[in-house]
């Protein structure tokens, strides 16, 4: 009888092992495809914003795409520092506030220390996955005389998507 309950434990245990790693494997692949699916309901909802953007400068990773383990996308706005320029950027981010993206406007951006930038972002859970959108203005400075100082920044908009199931 021992030899039997052995045996019996033993193709129980087996069993729970088979189950619980195909269990765990479904979860985490159904995760994976929620990201997948976030990133995706991201981009149709804020394809009006590739209108601003240099195509050539964008740089986009799709969700576990990277060393982040996040979805993104950055690019860079032709718009300068012109008046057109920033009336797109207020425009936009009203837009967004009105679609209900949570605003953290205002906040200033030191950057790289040439100057305080604007840095406009909007926030929104999806699924449970936290999205941004951050606009970042031109350097607001005045150059003083004798300093040389390289050309600022152009604005840019960066798009990012928290993934929860990029591997462990």
């Amino acid at each position: 009888m021992p030899a039997d309950v052995r045996r019996l434990t033993a193709v129980t245990l087996l069993a729970a092992l088979v189950f619980s790693f195909f269990g765990i494997r479904t979860w985490w692949s159904h995760g994976v495809n929620v990201d997948h699916a976030v990133w995706a309901q991201v981009t149709q909802q804020t394809v009006w914003l590739d209108e601003a953007l240099q195509q050539d400068s964008i740089g986009l990773t799709p969700p576990c795409g990277g060393i982040s383990k996040r979805a993104s996308l950055s690019a860079t706005m032709p718009s300068g520092d012109s008046a057109a320029g920033k009336l797109w950027i207020r425009d936009a981010g009203n837009r967004l506030m009105r679609e209900g993206w949570f605003s953290y406007r205002g906040e200033t951006d030191i950057g790289d220390g040439l100057g305080p930038r604007q840095r406009d972002t909007f926030k929104r859970q999806i699924s449970g996955r936290a999205v941004t959108i951050t606009f970042v203005g031109v350097e607001k400075t005045d150059r003083p005389l004798g300093v040389d100082r390289p050309e600022p920044d152009p604005p840019r908009l960066s798009i990012t998507v928290q993934s929860k199931f990029c591997g462990l």
